[in-house]
């Protein structure tokens, strides 16, 4: 997943049960968005599955990936960065729905 695009995984060349498993994935995620949005925003509009998306994957994934396309550990202090980044997210979306 940090090495490559959703796309890589439903090109012509993937045998067809291969796709099939990376959209039934692509649903899981998408549901989990929404069922972590309505927690912590009280609904799943689609802002506001966007700032969970953002808080969940996308934090974590950016402060990951350099790291590992280059064959490398992520740095020690790299829960504790997302977990900061994460919560400024929120703590931000937070204060704009009230």
């Amino acid at each position: 997943m940090l090495l490559h695009r959703r796309e890589d995984f439903l090109s012509d060349s993937w045998p067809p049960e291969m796709k099939a498993e990376a959209r039934r994935l692509g649903r899981q995620v998408e549901t989990a968005i929404e069922t972590i949005a309505r927690r912590l925003f009280g609904n799943a509009r689609q802002s506001s599955k966007e700032t969970a998306a953002f808080a969940v994957l996308d934090v974590p994934f950016a402060a990951v990936h350099r790291h590992v396309s280059r064959g490398e550990p992520a740095p020690s202090n790299v829960d504790q960065l997302i977990v900061t980044a994460v919560d400024a997210v929120l703590t931000s979306a937070d204060a704009r729905t009230k």
